[in-house]
């Protein structure tokens, strides 16, 4: 299952993202995009139990003085 984490700070790497969100289960892809001032990422966890304990715990976190926003991940061309 994919989630969503918005709100990163600018300069984060990919093994920052993974060290906050492995405990929740196994990941199995990060795909860390940068886009003028802020970060985004979609994470791909193994199971919906961990991506779901992930947006739980996670989503209003803070990160380096940013307050990231964690959801679950719509497909492409998904119908709201």
């Amino acid at each position: 299952r994919r989630i969503h984490v918005g709100n990163l700070p600018e300069k984060v790497r990919r093994s920052e993202v993974e060290q906050h969100f492995q405990e929740f289960g196994n990941i199995e892809f990060i795909s860390l995009k940068h886009k003028d001032t802020e970060s985004f990422c979609f994470i791909g966890f193994d199971n919906a139990k961990a991506a779901d304990q992930a947006i739980h715990e996670m989503d209003r976190a803070t990160i380096y003085g940013n307050q990231i926003k964690v959801s679950l991940s719509r497909p492409p061309n998904s119908s709201h």
